[in-house]
């Protein structure tokens, strides 16, 4: 991997480019591409900062990119000089969904997931669970944590967010980090219940929590035309009372 030159004074995060260090990501189109840091040039009096970057995408494309930081406004930011080095093809300038600052203290933050939940954000910015916890630099501040809030594993089996190990219910999260932090999301495993019938007026159909006690109901009787349908019995995966 390329080594920085200098210490990275530009930091930005946002749904198109997490840069905490030296390092980051940048989504460009539907590719996530690799950030690493070259040079910082703070110039106030031009009205822009500029970060040099190198690129690198998944399938071994390289780019070379100078990112463009407004000094009037912190969430202007902008891709700006982008040559794809494989071929010399000049990406088209365009301006990034994201908030620069300048440097804070860096630490570190780990998140933690049954990994089927697959994603969070940071600040908007999408990340994945490859396992259970999934840890990454974070610079000192406020920043929004958001985590997926249901994640269907079939058809009768789902995980639902519940709560924070924090305690708050809130997602997405407002985090102030100031020390390296951890922090867990807690899932209910929901079950659903498919209640079959021709007959109209039942009702419970849906998703319940795991060990949730569920009552059913059902009509008596119900007269269609000439005809009159009786309740007899339930018949499944059910325990039945009365």
């Amino acid at each position: 991997k390329p080594e920085p030159k200098v210490e990275n004074k530009l930091f930005a995060t946002g749904p198109d480019l997490y840069l905490v260090g030296d390092v980051g990501y940048l989504r460009l189109n539907s590719s996530t591409l690799d950030l690493y840091a070259i040079r910082n040039t703070l110039n106030p009096s031009s009205g822009w900062n500029e970060l040099w970057a190198l690129l690198i995408g998944q399938s071994g494309e390289y780019y070379f990119s100078i990112i463009y930081m407004s000094t009037q406004s912190m969430d202007k930011v902008i891709l700006g000089h982008t040559l794809r080095l494989n071929d010399f093809y000049v990406i088209k300038q365009k301006e990034i969904e994201a908030k620069w600052r300048m440097r804070q203290n860096v630490y570190t933050l780990a998140i933690s997931a049954p990994k089927e939940v697959g994603n969070f954000w940071i600040d908007g910015y999408q990340f994945q669970f490859r396992d259970s916890t999934s840890t990454l630099l974070i610079d000192e501040g406020n920043h929004t944590l958001r985590i997926t809030e249901n994640k269907t594993e079939s058809q009768r089996l789902r995980l639902r967010f519940s709560r924070w190990s924090c305690g708050s219910t809130s997602n997405p999260l407002m985090l102030s980090i100031k020390s390296p932090t951890a922090i867990s999301a807690e899932y209910t495993k929901e079950y659903f219940l498919k209640v079959n019938s021709t007959i109209p007026g039942i009702f419970g159909e849906g998703w319940y929590p795991e060990g949730t006690e569920v009552h059913v109901k059902a009509p008596r009787s119900v007269e269609s035309g000439n005809v009159k349908y009786v309740f007899e019995s339930w018949v499944g995966e059910v325990e039945t009372e009365g």
